[in-house]
């Protein structure tokens, strides 16, 4: 964790920008369609798990570069878009394009997932060099 703190400072602010703007965008389309105030707060929660959930993703996928990270995050990034198709669908427009391509994203997001448990996480090679003083 101290690692990616101290190596990945640029990557971490960009990405906690990029999450900051995407939360207000989605809470802009929500708000105006909901009527109960609580599922504006179960909206902005979900919202913010699926995208730091995102975010770890890449970070474990800069920080291992193996097949099995990459593929974990193949599949956290098509559910995420998945889940903003399925803000469109639901917030903005009804259409069924929009339903295919949120459960063809999610159905693609569990291949990968799945293929991703079958492999072993390896250890960067940098771990297990010896350093000699």
């Amino acid at each position: 964790m101290l690692h990616i703190l101290k190596n990945f400072k640029i990557h971490l602010i960009v990405l906690m920008a990029l999450n900051v703007y995407l939360i207000y965008v989605l809470q802009l389309i929500v708000k105006p369609n909901l009527d109960v105030e609580l599922d504006y707060y179960f909206e902005l929660v979900y919202n913010i798990v699926t995208l730091l959930l995102l975010s770890m993703a890449l970070l474990n996928y800069f920080y291992r570069d193996n097949q099995k990270s990459l593929f974990l995050f193949l599949g956290t990034l098509c559910l995420v878009f998945s889940e903003v198709i399925d803000i469109a669908f639901i917030y903005i427009s009804q259409k069924s394009i929009l339903s295919f391509l949120a459960t063809t994203l999610s159905l693609v997001a569990f291949y990968f997932l799945f293929k991703q448990s079958k492999f072993i996480n390896t250890p960067r090679q940098e771990d297990t060099f010896i350093i000699a003083d």
